[in-house]
């Protein structure tokens, strides 16, 4: 009787090791497409939503440039030197606002290009939306600063005072209040627990039953 030799079964072959097999041969095994695929998704979803915060920021860029230029060559003008103490110190905070609206707006771009290459992605457009809101918030108050100190020299400043809460209570409803409202009611409700009704038991009888008595 001829005896068939048992043959060993191979070992596991690990994905991405150069075990033999026999229809890849020496070649290592290929890992699976289905993580790469999901991290092409969402480096394409990460790179699309910073284009659109881009675009956002760009249009805020052009009325903090506007502001910032009117604010340095208003110093320069002959009408400045006779201003009150209270304009002046108007004058500087608005100065001092723009420029802080200026710096958070534009900060995106140098950290995009300091982080370029190193897989950052979403830090990237998480605090690029965190310097976009803080510098729109700077670029708000500048505004309403710059309004206060126009309406100070020809209004005076009570009414200026009065005319600049209005239009900052503009601003903060139709800048922030809108937005988050709009998030709050497209907000999916959660759908209520579904009631489960428990049967009724019976009432226990509380009487304890006498035992009975063994007969003599």
């Amino acid at each position: 009787m001829l005896k068939t030799a048992s043959r060993a079964a191979p070992p596991p072959l690990v994905v991405g090791s150069r075990d033999h097999d026999p229809e890849h041969g020496d070649r290592p095994v290929p890992a699976p497409k289905s993580g790469r695929k999901a991290k092409e998704r969402e480096r394409a979803r990460l790179t699309a939503a910073y284009a659109e915060l881009l675009q956002e920021i760009r249009v805020a860029q052009t009325g903090v440039q506007v502001l910032l230029a009117f604010l340095l060559t208003l110093a320069f003008t002959p009408r400045f030197a006779i201003i009150t103490p209270m304009q002046r110190y108007l004058y500087v905070a608005d100065l001092l606002l723009t420029s802080v609206a200026a710096s958070l707006l534009i900060a995106p771009a140098p950290f995009h290009r300091l982080v370029h290459g190193r897989e950052l992605r979403k830090q990237l457009l998480d605090t690029s939306a965190k310097l976009a809101f803080w510098g729109l918030i700077a670029l708000m108050l500048a505004m309403v600063t710059s309004l206060l100190l126009i309406l100070d020299v020809v209004l005076g400043l009570h009414l200026a005072t009065c005319l600049a809460g209005i239009t900052l209570t503009w601003f903060a409803v139709f800048w922030c209040g809108l937005p988050y409202w709009s998030r709050r009611r497209a907000r999916p409700r959660a759908a209520p627990a579904p009631q489960v009704k428990i049967p009724r038991q019976s009432p226990r009888n509380t009487v304890d039953e006498v035992p009975a008595r063994h007969s003599a």
